[in-house]
């Protein structure tokens, strides 16, 4: 609080109060030397011991001075930082950004359009990959320290908990973080690094595609228990409609183990870029450890303006557009699941053809081709008596007439094989006199 009757911090002019946070109290105040609005956030250091307290301040000043360091248009930027005067309880002061928190916008139940969520996350994707490269850690990515500006754009806000990586400067026992937005290595009490952050907007990413966070539970002990152990529910199951695209890039930024994740922010921007122009993620194209290599040099090449891309824009829509995007990748591959049925049909009927015409124009050895030949006249005698004609009875012909001939289009049964046949003897009977034909 400002000095009582005094509604001031320093030469800050207190106007409104906008929201109080673990840490303290956040105003909106008015820098009257260049009338401009800002933000004041103070820390409130009332309850420490006097060590943990000086070790505290010692550890917010650093901070303070790195995150001052960071200037991108979508991280809050830092103007001051002091000391109120009757407490000493230190402050800091920030651009002022009309709108509201991420957290604001979900708990209103409005659901943020596809397009719009995807934009934004790419945007705190970029902001992230610069503060990493300037040694920052922000450490507390959540829907509260994303701040929404009037014209829609993501502004990160909070890096007063920031942590260079460099330091050694901690609070022994104190754990920074939301557990449901923080990372496993987090929780567990490890080094972290950029990739944390990575896994904290890949959460906050998973909230905006489905409405829920990927870890969930009626306690900060089983929630901490599922970010370490347990893996969520694919986002395609919870919305079929969503691309294979945007499932993978959900499922690396919240992978376990930070090796799988993103190693970069620009790395994640740029698969939800290609993910937005319906194309194939391009780090799902490249082995994971050249991947990460690439993604950071492009990233060094566009920060410094070298090389052969200068923007962001350029690095996506430039030389290095993937070679398919979703919609062929799939069409391709219905061509070849039709090719492969085509080929399925094709011998399925050559096979129904085959055995068809096997069924109904296979050939009938005529019974002279079976008897036995003989050299002598007497054998021929015997087998000529044994041919003589002879006059069908009304049975034999009854016999032969009733048997149908099958369809044109229907392959004769194969146990047609084994059903006796007509005698031999009243076909060569039916030539020899001239009687009636088998129908």
């Amino acid at each position: 609080m400002p000095a009582q009757g005094s509604p001031n911090f320093g030469r800050y002019e207190i106007l409104a109060e906008l929201g109080q946070g673990a840490m303290g109290v956040v105003y909106k105040a008015r820098d009257p030397k260049i009338e401009r609005l800002v933000a004041i956030k103070t820390i409130a250091l009332r309850g420490q011991n006097a060590k943990d307290e000086r070790e505290f301040r010692e550890r917010f000043f650093n901070e303070a001075r790195a995150a001052g360091r960071l200037v991108h248009p979508r991280i809050i930027t830092i103007f001051d930082v002091s000391e109120e005067l009757e407490r000493h309880d230190p402050f800091i002061v920030m651009e002022y950004v009309a709108g509201q928190s991420l957290e604001e916008h979900l708990s209103s139940g409005r659901k943020q359009p596809l397009a719009n969520g995807l934009q934004l996350v790419q945007e705190i994707a970029e902001a992230l990959d610069y503060a990493h490269t300037q040694g920052i850690v922000h450490r507390d990515i959540k829907p509260a320290n994303i701040m929404l500006t009037e014209e829609g754009h993501a502004k990160i806000a909070d890096f007063g908990v920031a942590k260079l990586n460099l330091s050694s400067l901690t609070v022994s026992g104190n754990t920074l973080g939301t557990p449901a937005f923080m990372s496993p290595e987090q929780l567990n009490g490890e080094a972290v690094d950029g990739r944390s952050d990575l896994f904290s907007l890949g959460v906050i990413l998973y909230t905006l595609l489905t409405g829920y966070r990927p870890f969930q539970g009626n306690s900060a002990l089983t929630v901490s228990f599922k970010v370490v152990n347990r893996e969520p529910v694919p986002i395609s199951a919870l919305d079929p409609n969503l691309s294979p695209g945007l499932d993978y890039v959900v499922s690396r930024s919240i992978a376990k183990n930070p090796a799988e994740r993103y190693q970069t922010g620009m790395e994640m921007a740029l698969d939800l870029q290609d993910v937005q122009q319906n194309f194939i993620p391009r780090s799902s194209m490249t082995p994971r450890s050249s991947g990460s290599a690439q993604a950071q040099k492009l990233f060094e090449e566009v920060s410094q303006g070298t090389g052969q891309y200068s923007t962001l824009e350029s690095a996506g829509t430039g030389n290095f557009k993937p070679p398919l995007t979703l919609k062929k990748a799939a069409s391709a591959k219905k061509q070849r699941a039709s090719v492969l049925w085509q080929y399925a049909v094709a011998a399925v009927l050559a096979a129904g053809v085959f055995g068809l015409g096997y069924g109904l124009f296979r050939t009938r050895i005529p019974i002279e081709d079976v008897l036995p030949t003989h050299s002598n006249a007497t054998s021929d005698a015997n087998v000529t008596s044994n041919l003589e004609p002879k006059t069908p009875t009304s049975t034999d012909k009854v016999a032969v007439d009733s048997v149908p001939s099958p369809p044109d289009y229907v392959e004769k049964p194969e146990s047609d094989d084994l059903a006796p046949k007509p005698a031999p003897q009243v076909k060569h009977a039916a030539k020899a006199t001239g009687a009636s034909k088998i129908r």
